[in-house]
């Protein structure tokens, strides 16, 4: 029995890892679920509610009064076919092709390794720590967009590197199709595109060519929700109004992002609105039994003073340190504030603590080693891969605002990264340790 499991693995690696990953994943989903149930609350509301209004309306929806969600339509619209499909009460459908994607970004992975190093073992290793990574899992249960992302964005970035590798060009539709879907969900991977064309074009005048279909493409599928903008906020608006706030500027408009939000709470994230957060601070330590209405996270902040975690301004530089922290830690031993001081997190529990600590902490450690190894072995596939990573971070860092959970769509560079380093380590010390022993 032993043996013809290896065979099939060694056969078909792909099916074999996405066996196990689904298997892991639908047993977390079935517990999560029987224990908690299904959350609709926060993100998954808003979601559901963008579905239901594409139900009502058609999938542009026109009408957008009362619209609470940020988000492109790119989830919305599996909820609505589930709607569609199962009623509206049923979100099995949508959890089961979440689960299905959030395991095949496992084969994505095992992919891209195969094609950074050719080495089988590694690369399997590679994908069987994917296969366990807790960070992945834990998003299966529930009705957010992670785990769609999970694998688009992986699968953008593999098509890219083996269009640039083995120059298969007929692999830039599935490139088109798959990005094209990943920013339509999440807006922020849009200012991947530059690289994505730059890297497709294989860093040459000539391949320039395939740059341009890709992004002719990208723009065609990008087209219906172009329109929908112009005609819902009267304005060129790309993607979602959250992109709206760069692309304003250039267009000199200067009304209201969203002209049909009545109201909009103020952020720790801006500048500009923490002198209001100073002064719910102060009316808080003065006793008086301030509310925060109208600023995000004030029923937070006001628990955190109560337990005597005080809050204070951070200068940009000190915003930058601390929202990188929070992005990259392993493990939160005591509570700590983000954004411009005043966003308010809670320490980790000891069993997340350990298993975070462990699974993502010791490839951030060994990832350093990885890629200085892999920088070696394939240099061009290791930089568009580190380049990535750092996109990450400065679309989070610079012009958005950083949570643990934001990093995760990019950890598996960072798998990639340290599990090369942790098999290059343990190789190095077990040769050393034969030749000692062959030594005596």
């Amino acid at each position: 029995m032993k043996k013809k499991i290896i065979n099939f693995v060694q056969l078909y690696p792909s099916w074999s890892l996405f066996i196990a990953a689904l298997t892991i994943r639908m047993i977390y989903v079935l517990y999560h679920i029987n224990l908690f149930g299904i959350d609709t609350t926060n993100d998954a509301g808003e979601y559901i509610q963008f579905a239901q209004y594409m139900l009502n309306q058609g999938l542009l929806v026109t009408d957008i009064q009362g619209l609470q969600a940020h988000a492109g339509p790119g989830y919305p619209v599996l909820l609505a076919l589930d709607f569609w499909l199962f009623g509206d009460n049923s979100y099995y459908f949508s959890i089961l092709i979440g689960t299905v994607f959030n395991a095949l970004s496992v084969v994505i992975i095992y992919k891209i390794g195969f094609l950074l190093h050719k080495n089988f073992k590694l690369a399997l290793f590679t994908a069987i720590w994917a296969v366990l990574y807790l960070h992945f899992i834990r998003y299966a249960p529930f009705l957010n967009k992670e785990s769609l992302v999970f694998l688009l964005f992986p699968l953008s970035t593999y098509l890219v590197l083996k269009i640039l590798i083995e120059a298969n060009h007929r692999d830039l539709i599935f490139f088109v199709i798959a990005y094209s879907w990943l920013i339509h969900i999440d807006e922020r991977y849009f200012f991947y595109l530059p690289f994505f064309l730059i890297t497709l074009s294989g860093f040459t005048i000539k391949g320039l060519k395939y740059s341009l279909l890709a992004f002719l493409g990208v723009l065609l599928l990008m087209t219906p929700w172009l329109y929908r903008n112009y005609i819902v906020f009267e304005r060129p608006v790309i993607l979602t109004e959250r992109i709206a706030k760069f692309t304003d500027k250039l267009i000199g408009y200067k009304g209201k992002t969203n002209p049909y939000r009545s109201f909009v709470f103020k952020t720790p994230y801006e500048k500009q609105s923490i002198n209001g957060y100073e002064n719910f601070r102060d009316s808080l330590l003065a006793g008086y039994d301030a509310t925060g209405y109208g600023y995000q996270g004030a029923k937070t902040l006001k628990l955190a003073i109560k337990q005597g975690y005080i809050p204070k301004r951070f200068s940009t530089t000190e915003k930058i340190w601390a929202e990188f922290k929070e992005l990259m830690r392993p493990v939160k031993l005591k509570p700590n504030f983000t954004g411009y001081g005043f966003r308010f997190h809670k320490a980790w529990k000891l069993s997340s603590n350990l298993i975070f600590g462990m699974q993502y902490g010791l490839i951030l450690i060994f990832s350093v080693f990885g890629l200085y190894k892999l920088i070696k072995i394939n240099l061009k596939v290791t930089l568009c891969l580190l380049t990535i990573l750092i996109l990450h971070l400065i679309i989070h860092l610079v012009f958005g605002h950083a949570l643990q959970r934001y990093r995760v769509p990019i950890d598996f560079t960072l798998i990639i990264f340290g599990i090369s380093g942790l098999y290059y380590t343990f190789t190095k010390l077990k040769n050393e340790y034969q030749t000692y022993w062959a030594t005596l």
